[in-house]
This record gives C-alpha cells, structure tokens and sequence, in this order.
C-alpha cells in the first residue's frame, strides 16, 4: 500500500510540476529550462486571457481530485507533509475558484492591474532581468516577447472589464497612481523604454549583428504602446465609479474574500479580530520586556519607543 501511495503522490506532484509549471513559458525561463528542445518557451508569455485562467485553475481541479484518492495514512512522513502542504494549498485555493469571480489567480490579491502589479510593471522586469541573451536565437525570441507582452496587455485588459463589470473596482488612489506610471510610460520615446535599452546593450555586449533597437522600437511604438494605452483608457474610464474606500468588504462576497486572504496568508481560522489582539498583545508584552531592560540602562524617562 506504502508502495502504491508514494508512487501515486508523485505522479500527481509530476503533473503539478509539467502542468502548472514547465507549462508556463516564464517559469520555465526563470529555472533555466527554455533551451534545446524547449527552446521555443523563450519566445512566449504565459497566457493571462480568461481562458487562460480557467486552463490553470482546471489543471488544479484535476491535479487535486488525483491528489484526494491517494490514501494518506500509506504514506511514509516525509511525503505526508508533502501531501499536507499541497491539501492545505488547494484546499484553499480551489474552494476560492467556486466561491470568487475574482482575484484567484494566484495569491489572493483582487484587483488584477494595481499600482504594485499587473503585467505592464512585470514584463519588462522580467525580460530585462531573466531573459538571457547569448545568441541571435535568444535576441530573436526576446523581439517575439515583445510583441507577445502587447497581446497578453490586451488579453488582461479583458479581465479588468471582467472584474469591473461585476463592481471589483480599486478605490481611487489606486486608479490614480496606477494611470500616472502607466502615463510615465507612455510619455517615454518607444527608443528609450526598458525594453528597447535592454536589448540594445546585451546584443552589443554580445556582439550580436542586427537592427535589434529599431526592430524593438517598432514593436513598443505599433504593439505595446497602443495596448497599454487600451488599458489605460479602460482604468480611466472606471474612474468616476471609484471612491476613497479601500477595504475589500465592499466587493462581491468581500467579508468571505478577507477571510480567505487572512486564511491563506497565515495558515490559521483565527478572525481578523483575533489576530489583530495577538499582535496588540505581543506588543504589550515585548514592550514591557524592552521597558525593564531600559530601566537597567538608567533610562526611565518617556515611552520605549522615544527610550
């Protein structure tokens, strides 16, 4: 029985680690894996459409109910805490698909484009920072990113009207600090971007021949530019309806979605009210521990803090 468990646990984290992860182009690059046979991830994004995303969550769903047959008790205790760690995940994480429209992407986070994240921050990072080149194959590949960053731009703009449709909207300091760095970036010459220095300085580095910063320029002045600036319309446009409240209670299900983020944030059922006076009282009780070590310095004048 040992036998069977251990050998069905690890076919399912196989199929967690091929589906959910070598499938993504970008973790791929991230771990090195996009060269020889599988160079052709270098050349793609993962997908952000909403059907991209309900790809992934399914992946999820069928790893999950494989994962649920395994009999636990078979199992030795190294590979049941294994199993644990994968159960508490998705036990969380795909109750979160059934009971959210939103937000269930990846950790929770509700807004899909913020000022901290969304794809038009994150894509170029990623390509100055972990798409390697080396070879005219890797600047090639680097031009065809480029040119997916634009669709995958528009694919998530697609979700953004998705969530705003059903009231999933950022409050308003969100919206504005969002539209003023997507308005600094749109402000820049397409040859000045990230995108276009980065590949510039690594082919010469390189000594790799080729129009590269014109080819990319092109691309950032015809694709990306014109899909970040959908997207930026599409935030603007959502501006009136937004107000200055940032807590998640006004969403659809928000008090359910707070209790889910705290949940999967901190591996614990304690309420937000529980967890807030666990940390009130931890602050009492190291303060008064700094408070006494204090007065042993001769300091006894103020609070600990000013102390």
């Amino acid at each position: 029985a040992t036998k069977k468990a251990e050998a069905d646990l690890t076919a399912v984290l196989d199929y967690f680690y091929e589906e959910a992860v070598l499938a993504n182009p970008e973790s791929r690059t991230g771990l090195g894996l996009d060269k020889g046979e599988h160079a052709g991830a270098k050349r793609q994004l993962q997908d952000r459409s909403l059907a991209g995303l309900k790809k992934e969550q399914d992946i999820n769903r069928v790893g999950f109910e494989r994962m649920k047959k395994i009999d636990r008790n078979a199992l030795t205790p190294s590979s049941r805490a294994g199993y644990d760690a994968f159960h508490y995940l998705f036990t969380g994480t795909i109750g979160a698909y059934d009971q959210f429209a939103y937000g269930t992407f990846s950790w929770p986070e509700p807004y899909s484009v913020h000022q901290l994240g969304g794809t038009y921050r994150s894509i170029p990072d990623f390509l100055h920072t972990q798409h390697s080149i080396a070879t005219k194959e890797d600047a090639d590949a680097y031009l065809s990113r480029v040119a997916a960053f634009a669709k995958e731009l528009d694919h998530e703009t697609e979700r953004l009207k998705a969530e705003y449709a059903i009231g999933v909207i950022p409050p308003t300091f969100v919206i504005d600090r969002t539209l003023g760095q997507m308005d600094g970036m749109l402000a820049q010459k397409p040859s000045e971007t990230m995108l276009v220095t980065s590949i510039d300085s690594r082919t010469k580095e390189k000594k790799i021949a080729g129009d590269w910063a014109a080819r990319t320029t092109a691309l950032v002045a015809k694709e990306v530019h014109p899909a970040l600036k959908r997207q930026r319309d599409v935030l603007a446009s959502i501006r009136p309806k937004t107000t200055d409240q940032a807590g998640v209670w006004r969403l659809p299900k928000g008090e359910e979605y707070y209790k889910y983020a705290l949940r999967y944030a901190t591996t614990t059922s304690m309420s937000a009210e529980e967890v807030h006076k666990m940390g009130l009282d931890q602050m009492a009780e190291l303060s008064a521990r700094a408070d006494k070590l204090l007065k042993g310095q001769g300091m006894t004048q103020g609070t600990v803090g000013e102390r």
